[in-house]
Order: structure tokens, then C-alpha cells, then sequence
């Protein structure tokens, strides 16, 4: 059974169906236990997550960038001093 029986205003007891007992008349819930904490919670991390994948493609892609200048920068030298027939 969910809920909680709670002391109010001259010893009348009310009940809690959800949360717990906030004062003399009313019912709180932590904020850990409403939807949109947990619907925040998670576009948060699936944002940071996209981000993150971001970062790592465009990382990846100047590195690949980088390496493809070298090796054209290479292939240039090595063509400017091959030796003629």
C-alpha cells in the first residue's frame, strides 16, 4: 500500500496518497519523484551523448584531414625529386 497517514491540524490525521507529509495539511513530493525530473534528466543525457558523438566525428575528421595533407605533401616531394630517365 502506497501513501502515508499523516498528524494534522488538531490532531486530525489526513492521508497521503503520493509523497510524504509537508506541514499540517498538505502532501510534497521530492523532486526525484515527478515525471518531468526524470523526462529532464534524460533528454540531458541523450543531449550531452549527441555531443559527445559530435565531437568525436569532428575530431576524427580533422585527424583524417591531417593525415591525408601529409601524405599528399609526401607524394609531392616524392614526385619533385624522382630521379629522371
Amino acid at each position: 500500500m502506497d501513501g502515508a497517514l499523516c498528524p494534522g491540524i488538531n490532531n486530525q490525521q489526513y492521508w497521503c496518497e503520493t509523497g510524504h507529509c509537508c506541514g499540517e495539511t498538505g502532501c510534497c513530493t521530492y523532486f526525484y519523484e515527478l515525471w518531468w525530473f526524470w523526462l529532464l534528466w534524460t533528454l540531458l543525457i541523450i543531449f550531452s551523448c549527441c555531443c559527445a558523438y559530435r565531437h568525436r566525428r569532428s575530431k576524427l575528421r580533422i585527424q583524417q584531414q591531417q593525415r591525408q595533407q601529409e601524405i599528399n605533401l609526401i607524394a609531392y616531394h616524392g614526385a619533385c625529386h624522382y630521379p629522371g630517365s
